[in-house]
């Protein structure tokens, strides 16, 4: 259920963390199960971490923010390692995993990991790094604009034909919006590992960019040009329900938005989320538990830790009754 009020950007953001997909090997003997410590202490983003061995292929969705941590499920063996690090993606070719007890991004080396066991020295590891931002210069292989609620995978990856690469149930390509050119990865709702996402419906788009005020101030002028409003914003110490402020004008919101977001960039660390809805569900939004038509909704992240504009295109069903 879609609710109004401060619950519904908690819900828009966890569209983000969609759930761990695993290809699972053949049944085999049943082995004693261990965990890995993933510890970010880069400069980067950790969107993704992938063990590619000949068995199967695990990949888990993580979104960890610089200076924070999870835990894994450690397949044991050896694996070819690819991390997602939002703007570039990193491969280590063999990794062994057996005993692994901890992984940790590096905060000094670009592409630097440190692997450690349960006895023995930490070993560091340099991996193959290439950038997923576009080239200057490179045009995007489609624009967002041509997306449309309710499209299927199978639509989606049509409109930017065979210039996309899947990986698991995630598609990366770069798509064209606000006159910048973004990594972009596409996501179908609902679908599992083995399973044929092309026939489920596209439920995320995440595109990524550096963070800089002239990124910000295209996108947001984009979003406007769009008939795009701020529905809702989080920022360190401050939450604003923009539908509930009706005694204030279109211009006022804008003000006061801009005066948060300038605010929040000079801190230098930190993480700022608004969420944009049409302008004409805005009234709806402040009474009714969902809206009543498909619609696509935006989430524009700023993060300053990894300096890393992210915006978010999530699609919602509505409840509006279907011929």
């Amino acid at each position: 259920m879609f609710h109004a009020g401060s619950r519904i950007l908690p819900l828009a953001l966890a569209l983000l963390c969609l759930p761990c997909f695993q290809v699972q090997p053949q049944a085999g003997p049943d082995k004693p199960k261990s965990a890995v410590l993933i510890s970010n202490r880069s400069r980067s983003d950790l969107v993704g971490v992938r063990f590619v061995q000949p068995q199967g292929v695990s990949l888990s969705k993580l979104d960890l923010a610089p200076g924070m941590e999870e835990e894994l499920e450690n397949p044991g063996g050896e694996a070819e390692l690819r991390l997602d690090l939002g703007l570039e993606l990193c491969t280590y070719r063999k990794v062994a995993l057996d005993g692994l007890k901890t992984l940790t991004l590096c905060p000094d080396h670009r592409g630097c990991i440190v692997l450690k066991g349960e006895a023995g020295a930490p070993a560091h590891l340099a991996g193959e790094c290439a950038s997923l931002l576009p080239q200057p210069g490179e045009t995007p292989v489609c624009a967002l604009d041509k997306f449309r609620p309710g499209m299927t995978m199978r639509d989606a990856c049509g409109l930017i034909s065979a210039a996309y690469r899947a990986d698991d149930s995630a598609y990366v390509t770069s798509l064209g919006y606000a006159g910048l050119v973004w990594s972009a990865r596409l996501y179908a709702g609902g679908s599992q590992a083995g399973g044929d996402a092309t026939s489920e419906r596209l439920e995320d788009i995440e595109l990524r960019q550096t963070l800089t005020p002239e990124h910000l101030a295209a996108v947001r002028a984009e979003l406007a040009r769009q008939d795009f409003v701020p529905w809702q914003a989080t920022l360190p110490g401050m939450e604003i329900d923009f539908a509930d402020m009706g005694y204030a004008g279109p211009g006022d919101r804008e003000a006061l938005l801009k005066a948060c977001l300038d605010l929040f960039l000079k801190s230098g660390k930190g993480e700022a989320s608004v969420m944009f809805a049409p302008q004409a569900l805005l009234p709806e939004l402040a009474t009714a538990d969902a809206p009543r038509e498909d619609v696509y909704l935006f989430t524009l992240m700023l993060r300053r830790d990894s300096g890393t504009l992210l915006l978010d295109m999530a699609a919602y069903t509505g409840e509006e009754p279907r011929d």
